[in-house]
């Protein structure tokens, strides 16, 4: 795990959340004291850090927590006698998390109810819904009938309202077709251009080809020697030592049998 993520903190009233860079040594206890200095807590409370369902202890390093990841957000709650167990609604503009009492028996339609009331939200749309982890909860059944557990984070938005996956997904694809667009201009403009042997060229520029024969350099050599009465120049043999150390052997072996045949007639 890095030493330093990048964490958000609830706040027990309000559901406001701060961003900060964290480093994951602190205790938790140390972590609420750097809230209460920055402000964002009042000083002289009771608190208590909680991730998911998981109070953190007082003395409990951050790092001690194995599913913490960049962009977590950890809830801040009022030590008391008893402690109860939240889901957290996001308002449609994500600034804000509103707390409410979980009860696995309750119904999404009535927690929507319940923000009205508490002035969370100004009034009840026909088609605003809660999402669990991108997917519609269905109102008319309880939260327990759907998987959700204390410590949840559901978002408040429009059924109309596209997710941020549906968003990017539709931007990939308008961005395949305007590149699809332009290679098919490209393509026509590519067949409108004429044959490079309709290009006209200008005379003043083009290389204009010789007619005269390839000569080579040793025929230029012959013809101005001719040219000037000087006697043709005749090939130079180079001998390589390795030959010429070849055929003197060779020859010596020749010598060396001509004269054992003679001994033998004799």
């Amino acid at each position: 795990m890095e030493p330093i993520l990048n964490l958000n903190f609830m706040h027990p009233q309000y559901g406001t959340l701060m961003n900060a860079e964290v480093d994951l040594s602190f205790s938790a206890a140390e972590m609420i004291e750097q809230l209460e200095l920055s402000g964002f807590l009042p000083r002289g409370g009771s608190y208590q850090l909680a991730f998911g369902e998981q109070l953190l202890q007082a003395e409990q390093q951050l790092q001690q927590l194995s599913d913490l990841y960049e962009g977590s957000i950890l809830r801040i709650e009022q030590e008391g006698p008893a402690v109860k167990h939240f889901i957290y609604i996001q308002d449609p503009l994500g600034q804000t998390y509103a707390p409410l009492a979980f009860d696995e028996e309750q119904l999404p339609q009535q927690a929507l109810q319940q923000l009205v009331d508490q002035g969370f939200l100004s009034d009840l749309p026909g088609d605003l819904n809660l999402y669990f982890k991108g997917e519609a909860l269905f109102l008319d059944q309880s939260f327990g009938a759907q998987g959700l557990a204390a410590g949840a984070y559901l978002q408040l938005r429009s059924v109309s309202q596209a997710s941020i996956e549906e968003e990017l997904e539709n931007l990939q694809k308008r961005l395949q077709e305007l590149e699809a667009q332009q290679n098919q201009k490209l393509d026509l403009i590519i067949e409108q251009l004429p044959p490079p042997s309709a290009i006209p060229i200008d005379p003043n520029y083009a290389v204009r080809p010789t007619a005269e024969p390839y000569q080579s350099i040793d025929s230029l050599l012959y013809a101005l020697r001719i040219e000037e009465g000087l006697p043709v120049l005749e090939k130079v043999r180079i001998w390589s030592p390795i030959l010429l150390s070849i055929y003197i052997v060779l020859a010596a072996a020749a010598v060396v049998g001509l004269f054992f045949l003679i001994l033998s007639f004799i």
